[in-house]
Protein backbone atom coordinates (compact mmCIF):
# COMPACT_ATOMS: atom_id res chain seq x y z
CA UNK A 1 0.00 0.00 0.00
CA UNK A 2 2.75 2.46 0.93
CA UNK A 3 4.58 1.94 -2.34
CA UNK A 4 1.66 3.27 -4.34
CA UNK A 5 1.46 6.54 -2.41
CA UNK A 6 3.47 9.63 -3.14
CA UNK A 7 6.39 10.39 -0.90
CA UNK A 8 5.96 12.27 2.39
CA UNK A 9 2.27 11.43 2.75
CA UNK A 10 2.14 9.71 6.15
CA UNK A 11 2.21 11.37 9.56
CA UNK A 12 2.57 7.99 11.28
CA UNK A 13 3.92 4.71 9.97
CA UNK A 14 3.22 1.86 12.40
CA UNK A 15 4.78 -1.58 12.15
CA UNK A 16 3.27 -4.38 14.20
CA UNK A 17 4.95 -7.52 12.89
CA UNK A 18 7.36 -8.65 15.61
CA UNK A 19 5.35 -10.55 18.25
CA UNK A 20 5.64 -14.02 16.74
CA UNK A 21 8.62 -16.32 17.04
CA UNK A 22 9.74 -15.41 13.51
CA UNK A 23 11.08 -11.87 13.13
CA UNK A 24 10.71 -10.34 9.65
CA UNK A 25 14.26 -8.93 9.64
CA UNK A 26 13.77 -7.29 6.24
CA UNK A 27 11.38 -4.78 7.86
CA UNK A 28 14.13 -3.51 10.19
CA UNK A 29 17.03 -2.99 7.81
CA UNK A 30 18.64 0.35 7.06
CA UNK A 31 17.24 0.15 3.54
CA UNK A 32 13.70 -0.49 4.85
CA UNK A 33 13.89 2.44 7.26
CA UNK A 34 15.20 4.67 4.47
CA UNK A 35 12.16 3.69 2.37
CA UNK A 36 9.83 4.45 5.29
CA UNK A 37 11.50 7.85 5.64
CA UNK A 38 10.69 8.70 2.02
CA UNK A 39 7.01 8.07 2.80
CA UNK A 40 7.01 9.88 6.15
CA UNK A 41 5.66 13.43 6.19
CA UNK A 42 7.75 16.19 7.74
CA UNK A 43 7.19 15.99 11.49
CA UNK A 44 6.01 12.36 11.20
CA UNK A 45 6.97 9.37 13.32
CA UNK A 46 7.57 5.67 12.80
CA UNK A 47 6.15 3.44 15.55
CA UNK A 48 7.30 -0.16 16.04
CA UNK A 49 5.40 -2.62 18.25
CA UNK A 50 8.31 -4.77 19.38
CA UNK A 51 6.70 -7.08 21.95
CA UNK A 52 8.40 -10.44 21.71
CA UNK A 53 8.98 -13.26 24.20
CA UNK A 54 12.51 -13.91 23.02
CA UNK A 55 13.99 -10.75 21.54
CA UNK A 56 14.52 -7.17 22.71
CA UNK A 57 14.56 -5.11 19.51
CA UNK A 58 14.87 -1.67 21.14
CA UNK A 59 18.71 -1.61 20.98
CA UNK A 60 18.59 -2.51 17.28
CA UNK A 61 16.07 0.19 16.42
CA UNK A 62 17.95 2.74 18.55
CA UNK A 63 21.13 1.90 16.60
CA UNK A 64 19.24 2.17 13.32
CA UNK A 65 17.91 5.58 14.40
CA UNK A 66 21.39 6.77 15.35
CA UNK A 67 22.86 5.59 12.04
CA UNK A 68 20.14 7.46 10.13
CA UNK A 69 20.46 10.65 12.20
CA UNK A 70 17.11 10.06 13.90
CA UNK A 71 15.94 9.93 17.52
CA UNK A 72 14.27 7.00 19.27
CA UNK A 73 12.02 6.75 22.33
CA UNK A 74 10.70 3.55 23.89
CA UNK A 75 7.86 2.75 26.26
CA UNK A 76 6.55 -0.37 27.93
CA UNK A 77 2.79 -0.58 28.51
CA UNK A 78 1.51 -2.82 31.28
CA UNK A 79 -0.85 -5.78 31.18
CA UNK A 80 -0.41 -7.49 28.76
CA UNK A 81 3.12 -6.24 28.33
CA UNK A 82 3.45 -4.25 25.15
CA UNK A 83 6.67 -2.63 24.01
CA UNK A 84 6.82 0.25 21.53
CA UNK A 85 9.67 2.27 20.13
CA UNK A 86 9.09 5.41 18.12
CA UNK A 87 11.59 6.94 15.68
CA UNK A 88 11.52 10.44 14.24
CA UNK A 89 13.79 12.87 12.45
CA UNK A 90 14.09 15.09 15.56
CA UNK A 91 13.11 15.41 19.22
CA UNK A 92 10.67 18.14 18.18
CA UNK A 93 8.79 15.64 16.02
CA UNK A 94 8.39 13.20 18.92
CA UNK A 95 7.76 15.82 21.61
CA UNK A 96 3.94 15.95 21.19
CA UNK A 97 3.78 12.19 21.81
CA UNK A 98 6.13 11.98 24.80
CA UNK A 99 5.76 15.37 26.53
CA UNK A 100 3.00 14.36 28.95
CA UNK A 101 4.13 10.79 29.57
CA UNK A 102 7.31 10.28 31.61
CA UNK A 103 7.28 6.58 30.74
CA UNK A 104 8.71 7.32 27.28
CA UNK A 105 12.51 7.06 27.54
CA UNK A 106 15.10 8.21 25.05
CA UNK A 107 16.91 5.26 23.47
CA UNK A 108 20.52 5.68 22.40
CA UNK A 109 22.16 3.43 19.83
CA UNK A 110 25.49 1.88 20.72
CA UNK A 111 28.48 0.67 18.78
CA UNK A 112 27.84 -2.88 20.04
CA UNK A 113 24.55 -3.04 18.14
CA UNK A 114 25.37 -2.98 14.46
CA UNK A 115 22.50 -1.77 12.25
CA UNK A 116 20.97 -4.43 10.03
CA UNK A 117 21.12 -4.08 6.27
CA UNK A 118 19.85 -6.11 3.35
CA UNK A 119 23.20 -7.94 3.48
CA UNK A 120 23.59 -8.28 7.28
CA UNK A 121 21.42 -9.21 10.26
CA UNK A 122 22.26 -10.95 13.52
CA UNK A 123 19.61 -11.72 16.13
CA UNK A 124 21.96 -13.14 18.77
CA UNK A 125 22.68 -9.83 20.55
CA UNK A 126 18.95 -9.24 21.02
CA UNK A 127 17.92 -12.46 22.77
CA UNK A 128 16.34 -11.80 26.16
CA UNK A 129 18.20 -13.35 29.06
CA UNK A 130 16.06 -15.56 31.27
CA UNK A 131 16.08 -14.67 34.96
Amino acid sequence: IMLGKQDTQYGVIALDAFSSDAIPAHLLTTEALQLYLTKLAPGGVMAFHTSNRYLDLWPLLASQAKALGMVAYGRAFKGPDSYWIVLARSDEDIFPLVMNDAEWKSQMGTATHRPWTDQYSNMLPYFRHSK
